[in-house]
This record gives structure tokens, sequence and C-alpha cells, in this order.
């Protein structure tokens, strides 16, 4: 019995020795908000659409893997990452050296601006922190948005929300003087919602992060290099063209 017990100890000693085998990568579970058109969305038959969807389909298609979306409240999508419930995150994710602290980033997929959304009556004209001072600003909870009015208008009362669809309603009803987000999703909201007839960009065009990446567990490199090949893929073959064209008259690459 001893033997027997030896033997099993030295097969688990071997075993904790030997190098992980490497995850081939054939399914891939892809974290995403499904609450920032026109980027992730559900639309009227409940079916999620959106740039990032379209990416995402065609980064499984190169990669040859079986891909299924995982639906996640944005401020906890990066805790979902690390935790383990899914493998990427693929739902504009700005890449940050903030962010870079706790998980990896693929090569960026598009970039965009920040800025501020007001009321078309709005008497905002000038965009300093003193200019600010005691306004109410939204912002999506979670989103480097946020964190960066925190920082920089830190004398203003920034009015965080769980979606960007609800802050653009607060500000369409008065109750928030502006909303601070992505210029891309701010035009889609202006163009597509009658809401949006209230509301206008204003102010400068802000450059806040790195671009918009895939999000990664830090120790899964392999995957890293595998979605880095399949972004160059679809931008040599042009189907990143395609894809974009279907949303947006210009780049935003």
């Amino acid at each position: 019995m001893r033997l027997l017990s030896a033997a099993l100890a030295a097969i688990v000693v071997l075993a904790a020795s030997l190098p992980a085998t490497a995850k081939d990568w054939k399914t891939l579970r892809i974290g995403i908000e499904g609450a920032h058109p026109p980027f992730n969305y559900f639309d009227a038959l409940g079916e999620l659409r959106g740039f990032d969807v379209d990416v995402a389909r065609v980064i499984c298609a190169k990669l040859k893997a079986e891909c299924t979306f995982v639906v996640r409240d944005w401020p906890d999508i990066i805790d979902g990452l690390t935790a383990g419930a899914f493998d990427t995150i693929i739902s504009s994710l700005a890449i940050t050296e903030e962010r870079r602290k706790r998980i990896a980033f693929s090569k960026r997929y598009y970039r965009t601006a920040s800025v501020f959304v007001l009321a078309k009556a709005s008497a905002i004209t000038v965009f300093s922190r003193t200019a600010l001072d005691h306004r109410i600003i939204g912002a999506q909870e979670g989103t480097i948005h946020r964190s960066f009015l925190e920082e920089t208008y830190w004398s203003t009362t920034v009015r965080p929300y769980p979606t960007e669809e609800e802050a653009f309603l607060d500000l369409a009803a008065g109750r928030i003087d502006a909303v601070f987000v992505d210029k891309l999703a701010a035009t889609y909201w202006l163009a597509k919602h009658d809401d949006g007839r209230c509301c206008k960009i204003a102010g400068p065009e802000m450059t806040i992060s790195q671009g918009i990446g895939v999000g990664l567990r830090k120790e899964d490199e392999d995957l890293k290099k595998k979605i880095d090949g399949a972004i160059d893929a679809m931008r040599a073959d042009g189907i990143y063209e395609i894809i974009n064209a279907k949303y947006f008259p210009f780049s935003i690459y």
C-alpha cells in the first residue's frame, strides 16, 4: 500500500513539473456588452448586431474557431475576463495604460475621439475645468470617460449610468448638463433616435485612449498572436473595409 501511495505521489509531482498543454483555441467565448450601438446591440428580433460583432465573427472565421458571445454588464466585463467567464472581450474596449496593468490587448481595430454632447439650447461654450464647475456631466459606469472626467473635471458632478443610452435620455430630459462619450456612439445616437434631435456634439475632440482593441488575459499570449494575425489579415484582404462601410461612411481605423 505504501509503495502504491509513493508511486502515485511521484506521478503527481511529475505531472506538476511538465509544461502545461497549450490551448488549441478551437472554441472561443467572447465577452460583449450588447448595449453600445452601432458597435454592439440587440436588434428588434433579439439578435446581437454591430461593428464589434461583425469583427468578432471574422476573427473567429480566420482562427477557424467556434465562437459564442457572453453578454456582460459593462462595469463587470474586465472582471469577467480575468475570472475566466470568457476568453476575450470584443466590445469596443479602449486600450489604456491603467487597463494594461490587469489585462493584455490585441493591436487596435479602430480608434475614436471623445466628445461632449449638450442640449442645443445649452449656454456652455467653454470646456475648461473652471467653465464646467458645478455642472452635472453623465458618463457610463466603468468607462474611460467617467475616469477622465473625475481626474480632469474634478469640480464637476459626474453622474454614472449603467448604459450610454440612459445618460443620453437624461440629457434629453434636461436632468444633466452634458454627456461625455465617444464621438462615433454620439453621432449614431443623434442621427438614429428621435431624442437625439434635442442635442449636439460640442467642444474639442479629445484622444484619451490608445485605440480600441480585443481584451485578453495576460497569460494567453498565444491567443493574442492569433488575434493580431486575424486583424492584420482582415485589413489586408479588404474584409475590414467592407465591415467599416456597413456602419460608417468614413474609415474608423
